[in-house]
């Protein structure tokens, strides 16, 4: 599964010269941050006005959301947000009668695409996919994941039910996050050896071997992994 990264806001307006709020509904220190941080850096550089970039995190950029549709819609208030906002959650949580991401939210620019890595720590074992799908036939591996309904909960749920075969499902227990940083953080120090993360997030790791790459999603190799097969190569 591939991560859109949207950029979302209310309504915009050739508004005057003021602050623009910039929210980003995971917390700091993931890709999402660190794109709406750039973005935001470059767009202020352009038009000479402040952008102030918030993070509020939780409930798989729910909070976030919200606080933006609850905003003036004075062009003034930003939110960037991955795809689940306006796909996943609209389905994964009850109905709002005071918030709907396609009544609250109007999309307007799809700034990136990043395919997933299915990344392991050394200590698991498995330096392939064949590897960790017999290891994860025979006993419980925990994944991480940026929260319930995040792209790596899906991927990693998705790629377990078609790679169980006729035996089944692996046997992969989810370990939810408020977000990608604080899951790649004790994804990296191993306390949670499996996790199924968006390339930006992961690839410095797997270059420094504090994770090893078994694969990514998407229908070719990724440019900066070269080595590393595809999901439907391996």
């Amino acid at each position: 599964m591939k991560t859109l990264a949207v950029f979302l806001l209310l309504f915009f307006s050739a508004a005057v010269k003021a602050q623009t709020q910039v929210i980003v509904p995971f917390p700091p220190g993931g890709g999402l941050d660190a794109l709406a941080r750039i973005v935001s850096q470059g767009v202020a550089e352009q038009t000479k006005e402040t952008y102030v970039v918030e993070n509020r995190a939780g409930a798989n950029g729910l909070i976030g959301a919200k606080a933006v549709a609850a905003g003036k819609p004075d062009g003034r208030i930003w939110l960037f947000a991955d795809a689940s906002t306006m796909t996943v959650n609209p389905n994964l949580y009850p109905k709002d009668p005071a918030f709907d991401a396609h009544r609250d939210l109007r999309a307007l620019m799809a700034i990136g695409f990043m395919p997933s890595v299915l990344t392991v720590h050394p200590s698991l074992g498995p330096k392939t996919l064949k590897e960790f799908v017999e290891l994860a036939r025979k006993q419980e591996v925990p994944y991480v994941s940026g929260g319930i309904g995040a792209t790596g909960h899906l991927s990693m749920e998705y790629f377990s039910g078609v790679s169980g075969g006729t035996e089944g499902k692996l046997r992969l227990r989810h370990i939810p996050y408020k977000g990608g940083a604080p899951a790649i953080t004790d994804h990296i120090s191993g306390q949670v050896p499996a996790g199924f993360g968006v390339l930006a997030g992961v690839l410095p790791h797997v270059r420094s071997g504090k994770l090893v790459a078994l694969a990514v999603s998407g229908k070719a190799r990724a440019p900066q992994l070269p080595a590393v097969p595809t999901v439907g190569e391996a």
